[in-house]
């Protein structure tokens, strides 16, 4: 069994100190061209080599929830499978 501690700490050595990591999220219903457009916009003006823009598909029973099942507004975000 790992200690909360040694999980928590474990991805540590991939964000060293010093290099100001700044995380944002938010949902996307769908993967539009609009969206991608929208997403590869300001990559030109990004401070750094090290940034950089992750997604995450929300699927499985998460996806499956539905909207008012939860305090959570995530349920049946995603419109495509």
């Amino acid at each position: 069994m790992i200690s909360s501690v040694a999980l928590q700490s474990a991805p540590d050595t991939s964000f060293p100190t010093g290099r100001l990591h700044y995380w944002k999220s938010g949902y996307l219903r769908d993967m539009t061209d609009e969206a991608i457009q929208t997403l590869l916009e300001p990559t030109p003006q990004m401070p750094s080599a090290m940034s950089g823009v992750g997604l995450r598909r929300l699927h499985g029973a998460a996806g499956r929830v539905g909207p008012d099942a939860t305090a959570s507004h995530i349920g049946r975000i995603s419109t495509t499978s």
